[in-house]
Parts: structure tokens; sequence; C-alpha cells
């Protein structure tokens, strides 16, 4: 075992990823990368992981990958009305018209892996997703830049654990503004009886997140990340018999969120130790979503010293989904018997909960987000914690 350093090509990459050994380190010249690739069943070490390197000018993308003529509107129209077929046809069987099966759909996979980097690359013109990690170990993905795509990066399998991904970027709709001020709500999410997916109309393959985890183990660190002109960034969900010991330990710290036209942290069906801290919040509809109807799924929740600043609505004028809250939580039972610590945090926004729950519910929600101080200014004037 020893360190060998490689330079790679579009044409030899593949045979290189078969052949790779630990301490190797696979460097990836310019050009354009256009065939899927595979890491699977590669194994490096603590102390010789397997590093992947991207020099400038190296991108990792499936334009034109089949196609012919094919300019970068033909190509985005393409693969939304693709999008909006799947999800017409998942609708018309009766159930809710989602993306996430497709985010084993990638141009780069890591299969049953372990102690793999991935540094410095650019993805983009690629759907539905960038790079998926199945069943993966000690995965760290840094400095890379990611456009477009329905998933930046997806993660499935309840032995995947220690996912860092660090000073990475994803901007997914390419065009300025037009998810946030443009597109209704509705047309990436909705189900009946709001709506009926329009295959012609909809906006379906923006339906997904920067990080989208699929019943896995956890230990996932995300750190100074940029995540802009997005539907979701981080969601997490947990099933099957073990899913009490899933989702655990996600940390996503020191990011900036812009322009998010859902959620930016969404544990779907619980979780434990998340802590979401100093991070910077513009633009965005429900940043925090605690919408599970079983009591006590949130254990050990900190959201510490953000920073959020939601006074612009979202859509346009025909929107629906334009009341920006700090928290989405479906009900009182959300956040019953959870530890959830919201303290230190700086908002600005119109309300701190969705406007779904009111009355005494709302009052009893409030008492216990609020149990630690914050600094809210809120529709209603200025509101000090101390």
């Amino acid at each position: 075992m020893g360190t060998q350093e490689t330079l790679v090509t579009p044409e030899n990459i593949q045979n290189k990823l078969d052949n790779i050994r630990p301490g190797d380190i696979v460097v990836f010249s310019p050009g354009l990368y256009t065939a899927p690739l595979l890491l699977k069943d590669k194994y490096g070490t603590s102390e010789a992981p397997i590093r992947l390197i991207a020099e400038a000018g190296a991108i990792i993308t499936m334009y034109n990958q089949g196609l012919k003529s094919c300019t970068e509107i033909e190509f985005f129209e393409q693969h939304r009305l693709r999008a909006n077929k799947v999800a017409k046809g998942i609708q018309d069987m009766g159930k809710f018209p989602k993306t996430t099966n497709a985010i084993h759909d990638a141009m780069f996979t890591l299969d049953n892996s372990e102690h793999i980097s991935l540094e410095g690359f650019m993805f983009e013109k690629t759907w539905p997703t960038h790079v998926f990690i199945n069943n993966c170990r000690h995965i760290s993905v840094t400095n890379c830049e990611f456009r477009d795509g329905t998933f930046a990066v997806g993660a499935s399998g309840e032995n995947t654990h220690d996912i860092h991904i660090q000073s990475c970027s994803w901007v997914q709709d390419t065009i300025s503004g037009r998810m946030w001020s443009e597109i209704e709500w509705k047309r990436i999410h909705g189900d009946i009886p709001e709506h009926n997916v329009d295959v012609k109309n909809d906006f379906r393959l923006f339906d997904g997140s920067f990080f989208r985890g699929k019943s896995i183990a956890g230990d996932v660190t995300i750190s100074k990340c940029k995540i802009h002109s997005a539907f979701n960034a981080i969601r997490l969900t947990r099933h099957g018999p073990n899913s009490n010991m899933l989702s655990h330990n996600i940390l996503v710290h020191d990011c900036s969120f812009y322009e998010i036209k859902d959620n930016i942290l969404e544990p779907e069906e619980g979780g434990s130790n998340w802590t979401f801290k100093n991070n910077i919040i513009e633009k965005s509809y429900r940043p925090i979503a605690l919408e599970t109807k079983q009591k006590g799924r949130y254990k050990n929740f900190l959201i510490q010293g953000n920073a959020f600043d939601l006074r612009d609505k979202p859509g346009p004028p025909t929107e629906t989904h334009d009341k920006p809250a700090v928290f989405k939580v479906t009900s009182l039972d959300s956040i019953t018997d959870c530890s959830v610590i919201f303290t230190k945090n700086t908002i600005y926004a119109d309300r701190l909960v969705s406007s779904n729950i009111s009355g005494s519910d709302l009052q009893k929600v409030n008492k216990i987000l609020l149990r630690e101080p914050n600094e809210l200014h809120l529709l209603n004037g200025v509101h000090n914690q101390s």
C-alpha cells in the first residue's frame, strides 16, 4: 500500500476508478466527463484515504450525453417535461408526486466504499442527481460547485455515516430570481386537492434538495456551504424497523441560504442530536420544518446563533404559499415531548410559526420554542427577549 498520484482523462477515468487502491490520488485533468462514474467496493483508510481531485476545467456533466444538436434550453426543457410526466404518473396512481426515488440516478455514484474524498469538482447540467452515496462511510466532499440538478448530494443506506460536506455551493435554478419570484410553490411540490400535476407548466425537476438522506445512520456535517435559488436544502427521512436509530448527529453550521422556496432544515419522521448554528438565511419560506405527527420525535435539537431575514415574500401575485415563518409546525403534537432549543437567533419576519396553527395551540408552541433568549423583530413590532 502506498500513495500513487495519477492524472486521468474522460477516456480512462472509469478504468482507474475500477482499479483504485488505498492511498491513491486521482487527478481529473481538464475536460468534460459526460459518462456516469461509479466507485464501488473501494476502501481507503484513515491513514491512506482515496482522494479524487479536480483540476480547473474538469467538469462532470451529462449535457449532450446521448443528445445531439441540443441547446441548453432544450436540454432543460426535456428534463423538466420528463420530471413532470413522472410526477403525473405517480399522482394518477393515487400517490404523492415526489421525486425522491430518483436520487440514485446520478452522474457520480459511490457505493459500499469508505474513506473517499471528492475535492474541487464542478458539477453542472445534470438531472436528477450529481452525487449519490450508498452504504458508504467517511466520505468528504469539499470545495465543489454544483449547478442545477434535483439533488446535489443524495445518500441512502442504514450503514451510511460520517459524511462531511464543506465549502461547497449549489445554485439549483441558474436563472436568477425565477424560482423565488416567478414559479408558484405548487408547481414544484403541490398535490391534490390543491394542484393536479400539469405536465406542460410544472417544474417538478426542482423538487429536491442540496443534501437528501434516505434512512441513513447519520453523522453528517455540512459547513461553510452556500445554497442559493433552491427548493430545499437539507432533508432527511427515516423509515423501517430501525428508524429510531437513524438520522442521528446532524451538524449544519456557518452556511448561507438565499431564496429557498420551501424548507432549509427538514428532519422528516424526527431525529436526534441535530445542530443548526451560525447560519445566514435570507429569503426562505419556512426554514425549519418540524412536521411529524408523533410526539417526542425530535431529540436534542439546537438552533442557535442564526440570522433569519424572511421579510421578502415568495412567488408571483397568484402565489398562495406566500407567508414566510421561521418554523413550519404541523400541530402542537409535532413538538410535544421534544427537546428543541431555539436560542440567540436574530429574526426579521412576519411570524415565528406557520399560520396553520392558531389560538391556544399557537401560544403553547411559541412558549415551547421561546424558552431561551432570541432577538425577534416580528410584524407587530420589535420583541426583544432577554
